[in-house]
């Protein structure tokens, strides 16, 4: 998933995930199953063959035209298009999972640790660290949009693959392709 971030972001191409068993939609990150996942086992080499003929034509007859991944688009806007609401705290992208018990349990006790580390790091001026998931921006761009967005733009980005979430590897192989600053993570 790291990787293909980094070629999502880096170069446009025909991308499709292949499986052994069909997929379980409901636990496919909400960014894969924009992809084409195709179920490979013996006999359906004939659906493999007609889909790479099919992504390949797509691509030579409009390259600029063609899209598998949301990706290679989004990180190429000139400015960033959500506002940064953080006020006198440090805003910190997070890249995390997206399910319940991480956002109602982990993420609480990780803003916690920034908090107590940020204000011990220096006593007398103490900065706070404003540690927020592609949740808690309001916009209305759509959220792999506004992923990718911040993945690109944001100054300070921590990943916590807490749950080896696969959308996570995937978008921190995004941000490793697209912001030169460095990502701090967390486990």
């Amino acid at each position: 998933m790291l990787l293909l971030g980094i070629r999502a972001a880096v170069r446009r191409g025909l991308t499709v995930v292949i499986v052994e068993e069909d997929p379980k939609w409901n636990e496919l990150p909400f960014n894969i199953k924009d992809l084409l996942v195709l179920r490979l086992s013996a006999g359906m080499e004939n659906d493999l063959a007609e889909v790479l003929f099919l992504g390949w034509m797509g691509i030579k007859s409009n390259a600029r035209a063609y899209r598998d991944l949301p990706v290679f688009d989004s990180v190429r806007h000139g400015q960033r298009r959500t506002q940064d609401t953080s006020g006198n705290a440090s805003e910190s992208f997070t890249l995390c999972s997206f399910n319940e018990d991480y956002l109602s349990n982990t993420l609480p006790q990780l803003r916690s640790i920034i908090k107590r580390a940020s204000l011990s790091k220096d006593a007398k001026n103490p900065k706070e660290y404003s540690v927020r998931p592609v949740t808690e921006y309001r916009s209305p761009l759509l959220v792999g949009e506004r992923i990718y967005e911040m993945t690109r733009f944001a100054e300070r980005c921590l990943v916590d693959w807490t749950g080896w979430r696969p959308n996570v590897f995937f978008e921190l192989g995004v941000r490793l392709a697209v912001n030169q600053n460095s990502s701090h993570l967390c486990h």
